[in-house]
């Protein structure tokens, strides 16, 4: 996201990509980043891998956070892949919602670009 003072805000989010194209996260309502989508819908997502061969894709577009608050449910669906299920997911989602409001932000890319240092030149 975009800091007031126009420099980039960095921070790491699980994700899940829709079947539309868009991608939606999840977060508490009062983090940084939530009133700088607020206040400005431009943001930058890197999904990358951490185990060679490294590859990663960079995407450029806009955000919105969701008025209502996400269920546990709707964490769980999010976060599912992550725990290992639905139910530790959603049981997760709990957890974060008897702590504060949570919000799904779904972003919506515009312009992206990858790199594989697989298909690279002398790769192992």
């Amino acid at each position: 996201s975009v800091n007031r003072d126009g420099t980039p805000r960095v921070t790491a989010m699980w994700y899940l990509p829709e079947d539309d194209g868009s991608i939606t996260l999840n977060t508490y309502e009062d983090n940084v980043h939530v009133r700088n989508i607020v206040r400005d819908g431009r943001v930058a997502l890197l999904i990358d891998s951490s185990d060679p061969p490294y590859k990663s894709v960079h995407y450029n577009g806009e955000a919105e956070v969701a008025d209502e608050a996400a269920s546990a449910e709707e964490i769980g669906r999010l976060y599912e892949r992550y725990l290992g299920g639905s139910e530790p997911a959603t049981e997760y989602g709990r957890n974060l919602v008897s702590a504060g409001k949570r919000v799904n932000v779904r972003f919506r890319p515009q312009r992206q670009h990858s790199i594989d240092f697989g298909k690279m030149d002398g790769a192992a």
